[in-house]
């Protein structure tokens, strides 16, 4: 599998996108995944995404902390 090229950033210097991670915070074990951006649709899809790595691992989930961040204080996200 080919890796994509970097996506040009505002300011002229390549930008390789964003790591986004879900992590258990007993184990520290993490979930992770380089997205273009980091929009609530997206970081959205990464938590379910995340969440269902660690069930099929024997991991429940039994609350999310977010970032302080908008995309994670959306209504998108709270539902989720």
């Amino acid at each position: 599998m080919l890796a994509e090229p970097p996506v040009p950033h505002r300011y002229g210097h390549q930008h390789p996108g964003d790591l986004i991670q879900v992590l258990d915070d007993h184990s520290r074990v993490a979930y992770v995944q380089a997205r273009d951006d980091e929009t609530k649709e997206t970081v959205t899809e990464v938590l379910r995404n995340g969440v269902a790595w660690f069930v099929v691992r024997g991991v429940t989930v039994h609350r999310v902390l977010g970032d302080n961040g908008g995309r994670y204080k959306s209504h998108l996200w709270r539902e989720t």
